[in-house]
């Protein structure tokens, strides 16, 4: 009897872990710049991808009254460009010329990616003040 009662709980514990493991690897979320989404070859992807880039000087338009936003993401390597459509929250500390991270789905018939999540990363604050000379 003890047997069976240790068989069911390995069971169970192996089914619980292997349910962890699958739900996880369906939440994959895929992490590119402006220029690798643009490139001929990418193929974009049903469940969302991250992107990340530095918002374009003058780009920032935000409708009235709503939680609209659009704005230009430039890869910091290529210098290449793409339109970003954000709905919802705006961190305090997104500004222009700031790196960010948007998540959403890219949709390369309009050439645009469409955000539902916006992050934007530290300033160098935290980095070693440069001495000054």
């Amino acid at each position: 009897m003890s047997q069976l009662k240790f068989l069911a709980i390995a069971l169970l514990f192996i089914g619980v872990v292997g349910y962890l493991l699958f739900s996880g690897l369906q939440e994959t979320v895929y992490y590119y710049t402006v220029g690798e989404v643009l490139a001929a070859d990418f193929q974009p992807h049903s469940r969302g991808i991250r992107l990340t880039g530095t918002v374009v000087a003058g780009s920032v338009t935000r409708q009235p009254d709503s939680l609209v936003m659009d704005f230009l993401l430039a890869d910091d390597q290529t210098g290449d460009t793409l339109k970003i459509h954000y709905q919802g929250v705006v961190p305090d500390s997104f500004k222009e010329d700031r790196h960010v991270v948007v998540e959403g789905t890219f949709h390369p018939d309009r050439r645009q990616f469409e955000a539902g999540n916006l992050l934007v990363k530290c300033p160098s604050k935290y980095e070693e003040e440069k001495a000054s000379t």
